[in-house]
C-alpha cells in the first residue's frame, strides 16, 4: 500500500504549492432566476433555515490558480462550475502553447466518457495511447479520439471497489484538505453581488456575462478556450 500513499504525497506537494487565491483571481456568477426561486423556497417553507448571506449565493464560480512551483510557472490552472447551465458536463481540458488541446471528457453530452486531442502537429499518428480496452481513431477534422470499449464505473461503484481493495489512490488526505483550506480560505472574505446569467447559458456566456458586470477578471483567449465545450465525437 506504499505507493497509494505516495500519491497523496505528491497531490499533496503540489496543493501546497499553490498560491493563495485573491479576490481578482475569481469570477462569481447567479443565474437569473435564483432570487425568484429563494424566496419561493422560503414562502413554501416558513420554518426553513435562513442564512444570512443566502441573496449573495454564487451559482457559478471561476478560479485561476497559479504554482509557486518553478516547473509550473507561466501555467494556469482553471478550475470552473456551473448551475442551470445549457449542459451537464464534467471535463478537463489541457491547452498548449502550439494551440493543440487535449480534453478528458468524463460526464454529459451524447458521448460522456472520452479522450480527446486536437492536434496541430499534424502528426499521422496518434500522440497519446490508452491501452487495452479503449479505440483509437481519427476524425475527418484531424482529432485523434479514444473511447472505452465499454463502459466506465460509476462514482459510487468505483468508490466500493476501491474499499474493497484497500486502494487509497482516489481518497483525499488530511494533508491535502489542509493545503486546499490555506488556498481558499480567503475566499470567505470576498464580498460583492454576483453578476448575473440567464438559466441555459453555455458556460462561457454565463461567466462573460458576469465579467462585464465587474464580478471578475477579463475573459481573455485561454479562458475562454478553457470554457469552451467540448465537441461532439
Amino acid at each position: 500500500m506504499a505507493e497509494f500513499a505516495a500519491l497523496g504525497v505528491k497531490r499533496a506537494a503540489f496543493v501546497k504549492g499553490l498560491k493563495q487565491l485573491e479576490r481578482e483571481d475569481i469570477i462569481v456568477a447567479q443565474y437569473s432566476a435564483y432570487q425568484e426561486q429563494l424566496a419561493a423556497h422560503h414562502k413554501s417553507n416558513p420554518k426553513a433555515r435562513k442564512c444570512e448571506h443566502a441573496s449573495l449565493a454564487p451559482t457559478a464560480a471561476l478560479a485561476v490558480l497559479k504554482s509557486t512551483a518553478t516547473q509550473w510557472q507561466g501555467v494556469r490552472f482553471v478550475l470552473a462550475h456551473g448551475k442551470a447551465t445549457a449542459t451537464r458536463q464534467a471535463y478537463i481540458k489541457v491547452l498548449f502553447k502550439d494551440a493543440s488541446e487535449l480534453t478528458f471528457h468524463m460526464q454529459g453530452g451524447p458521448v460522456p466518457e472520452f479522450v480527446a486531442f486536437a492536434d496541430k502537429s499534424g502528426k499521422s499518428v496518434a500522440p497519446f495511447k490508452m491501452g487495452s480496452g479503449w479505440t483509437t481513431r481519427q476524425t475527418s477534422e484531424g482529432v485523434w479520439v479514444s473511447r472505452p470499449n465499454e463502459p466506465s464505473l460509476n462514482a459510487y461503484e468505483a468508490l466500493y471497489g476501491d474499499a474493497l481493495r484497500g486502494d487509497k489512490s482516489h481518497y483525499v488526505t488530511y494533508e491535502e484538505v489542509i493545503s486546499a483550506y490555506d488556498i481558499w480560505d480567503k475566499v470567505l472574505d470576498f464580498e460583492g453581488q454576483p453578476g448575473t446569467y440567464e438559466s441555459g447559458a453555455d458556460m462561457r456566456e454565463a461567466f462573460q456575462a458576469a465579467v462585464l458586470q465587474g464580478s471578475g477578471p477579463c475573459l481573455g483567449p485561454e479562458l475562454g478556450n478553457c470554457l469552451s465545450q467540448p465537441s461532439t465525437v
